[in-house]
């Protein structure tokens, strides 16, 4: 059930992803979720086709295709994280310039870590069975790094008080990233049989904010969120009235201090004129 309703949520946030206008603005989100639904489809077709094997629940051919499709997902997802940090460097070429290259040195110590982990037994590294641990572990740290990396991001996006869509597209990977590491956490500390359910539940959860983040009414130049619009009107409505609230007790207090003016004090300014 969660199956089909992840890719039913994915084929509607491609839908409507591939608009002329949210692509050129969402091209790279537009990438992944289309990866997305054709590694579902794929598994699914594989598992039809090639059915299970005697020995294990699983087909050999659905076993590989399902390591090399969940390190494709895996390379997708920290592409995409390279893409939200380049939005929200746009207006600070400088603060990319120093960035990328850090992205680009953490990809490669993922690869060389995990590498070392099968430093015994490199020589058999693109054997059938090494092959999958290697898979394996490099989807491990990279996915850990995608956490960090997504969480920096929110702060940065906080920092520079970006676009409400970007905030959004960084919470909802965030909650793909986080969930699922928390319910492994948890799961092996009590021991659990609802970690299965953690994952699919965290990837509707991120389809559905992505769908509000992208479906939001696009903000003028200058406005980060509709928070910042309703304060900026309320200043603008303050700055009217405050004029007339401080000139109001000054005309009130001179008409209070003829009013109150003494008859003596009258008939003595009447007599000297």
């Amino acid at each position: 059930m969660l199956q089909y309703a992840g890719s039913g949520l994915e084929l509607t946030l491609l839908v409507l992803l591939l608009s002329p206008k949210r692509i050129k603005r969402f091209t790279a989100l537009c990438a992944y979720v289309a990866a997305l639904f054709v590694v579902d489809a794929g598994r699914g077709w594989v598992l039809h086709h090639y059915g299970t094997s005697k020995a294990y629940f699983y087909s050999e051919a659905y076993f590989y295709f399902y390591y090399l499709s969940d390190l494709l997902l895996t390379l997708g997802m920290f592409l995409l994280l390279c893409a939200l940090f380049r939005c929200a460097c746009r207006d600070r070429e400088q603060v990319w310039k120093f960035i990328k290259p850090i992205l680009m040195w953490i990809l490669l110590l993922v690869t060389a870590v995990a590498g070392v982990a099968f430093r015994h037994n490199f020589g058999q590294l693109f054997s059938t069975h090494y092959i999958t641990d290697y898979i394996y572990e490099f989807n491990q740290d990279l996915y850990f790094v995608c956490l960090v990396l997504n969480t920096a991001l929110y702060l940065m996006v906080q920092r520079f008080k970006a676009k409400s869509d970007l905030t959004l597209l960084v919470c909802g990977l965030g909650v793909q990233l986080a969930g699922p590491a928390a319910g492994w956490a948890s799961a092996s500390l009590m021991g659990s049989e609802m970690i299965k359910y953690v994952s699919p539940i965290c990837s509707l959860a991120m389809m559905v904010i992505w769908i509000f983040a992208i479906t939001q009414e696009e903000l003028p130049e200058g406005e980060s969120d509709p928070v910042s619009r309703s304060s900026k009107r309320r200043m603008a409505r303050s700055e009217l009235v405050s004029p007339a609230i401080q000139m109001k007790p000054v005309a009130a207090g001179g008409r209070h201090r003829r009013s109150v003016a003494r008859p003596d004090a009258l008939q003595a300014g009447y007599l000297n004129g």
